[in-house]
């Protein structure tokens, strides 16, 4: 994913494609509620500025994209990067002479067909639009599709062939001329395939066969089911390992182990993360009455937001906040603690919250520290989780909420820093009553003594 903020960046389109009335109402109906109208507009643009004499030096800057679309700069590349995740745009940077290029590939547009046949659009859209009109959306592109062709039911093929029409020497009808086969190698070009979701570009794939390969499961395997394993590991945030992990654990219920059973990996999957969520909806009733009159607004929002979202829902918005990503290792900590713990969600989504006030990332250690702190003091509601933060936010050398051995006073999140001695503000303690003589038989006996002369 490329982004820049400067307006000079110099781009140009590599390829032509055409928008039928078909494929326009594709792009407005299907992908436009998915990828905005900005995105849409940006893809249309970016179809007519295609240029087949142009060269590299003729190349525009990036501002003249936000002029045509009158949008800011993070509004452009934020509806490139949309267009560019379900496949309708590839975005390649190369270096020029001068300076780097960046460079658009479009994509034609799928037909409605190969829209609703791939999940991840269809479900999105359905997510966008809502169930009713989506399927008020599916019901009229498949009767138009069968508008489109009559069946054709009972009936014998009598085409006649080319054979039986037109007549060629056995010699070229087997083994075409060179000038046939160069004007086959002239006319050859890049074939514009339809839009396809890119969601899948950062799996390494060999990797996980590798993986599989270690439980007997054949590669040919991984390449059958890629999408399938793509989405999984895209939401659910898995890396391959974990997901080799957990297809394996799910496998070993299958009636046979040497064939990747999707659907089994998928619920047991899910159902896993129905113990990462910790049953959302599931609430302590006691919270309910919680007193948030002594909160400041955003307090009582965090409060309400703890109370309200599964801890795996939390992390993702606390972290959307931060401007940050969640990391699988992040859900699985908070897995492991709620398991370890057993504490209520709302005072878990709170240890997520204090973890993320001071570091990027929910680590296992700081909200191990953390949630051993509130169970040995009984925190069993996100309001007195918050006034416990702040009281420690506010002295840290009052009653230590973590202690040590020694019983040191630190705070959650800060590391004990050792004081040096200053030396330039010591000085040495010199006894003038002493006279040299007296120096000099205490250096002569020190020398006797330790075997020096």
């Amino acid at each position: 994913m490329f982004e820049t903020s400067n307006p000079k960046q110099p781009f140009y389109v590599a390829n032509k494609i055409n928008l039928f009335p078909g494929d326009i109402k594709v792009l407005i109906k299907l992908y436009q509620p998915i990828v905005g109208a900005t995105a849409v507009s940006l893809y249309q643009t970016l179809i007519q500025d295609y240029d087949a004499y142009a060269i590299v030096s003729d190349s525009q800057g990036i501002y003249s994209l936000q002029e045509e679309l009158d949008c800011s700069l993070k509004d452009m590349f934020s509806a490139l990067h949309k267009l560019e995740a379900v496949g309708l745009v590839k975005t390649y940077l190369a270096d020029s002479i001068i300076n780097k290029i960046l460079i658009f590939q479009l994509m034609n547009v799928p037909s409605a067909q190969e829209f609703f046949s791939t999940a991840l659009l269809a479900s999105l859209l359905k997510e966008k639009i809502g169930a009713i009109k989506f399927h008020a959306l599916s019901h009229a592109f498949a009767k138009e599709l069968k508008r489109a062709q009559k069946p054709i039911k009972d009936a014998q093929d009598v085409s006649a062939s080319f054979f039986d029409v037109f007549h060629l020497s056995q010699a070229e009808a087997i083994t075409p001329s060179d000038d046939v086969k160069k004007a086959a190698s002239e006319n050859t070009g890049q074939k514009i395939v339809p839009a396809q979701v890119n969601d899948h570009s950062n799996i390494d794939w060999e990797f996980l066969k590798q993986q599989f390969e270690m439980y007997q499961i054949p590669p040919e395997q991984v390449t059958l089911h890629q999408r399938e394993i793509a989405s999984l590991m895209t939401t659910y945030n898995l890396n391959e390992k974990e997901f080799s992990d957990k297809a394996m654990y799910a496998m070993r219920e299958a009636p046979t182990q040497y064939e990747l059973n999707m659907q089994l990996i998928e619920e047991k999957i899910a159902e896993e993360s129905q113990n990462v969520r910790f049953l959302a909806n599931k609430e302590n009733p006691k919270e309910e009455k919680l007193d948030l009159s002594g909160l400041s607004h955003n307090e009582q929002e965090i409060v309400k937001n703890a109370m309200n979202l599964s801890p795996y829902d939390f992390l993702h918005k606390v972290k959307k906040q931060y401007g940050g990503q969640v990391y699988s290792s992040e859900s699985y900590t908070v897995n492991v603690i709620n398991r370890k713990y057993h504490l209520p969600v709302s005072v878990l989504n709170m240890v997520v919250y204090t973890c993320l006030t001071y570091n990027s990332v929910v680590s296992y250690n700081l909200a191990k520290r953390i949630a051993e702190d509130w169970t040995e003091n009984q925190v069993g509601d996100a309001v007195t989780a918050l006034k416990r933060i702040n009281a420690r936010k506010q002295d840290n050398h009052k009653e230590p909420l973590i202690k040590t051995q020694e019983t040191k006073k630190t705070s959650y999140g800060k590391k004990r820093v050792e004081e040096g001695t200053d030396w330039s503000k010591k000085k040495a303690k010199v006894n003038k009553s002493v006279s040299a003589e007296e120096l000099r038989n205490f250096f002569k006996n020190f020398e006797e003594q330790n075997g020096m002369k």
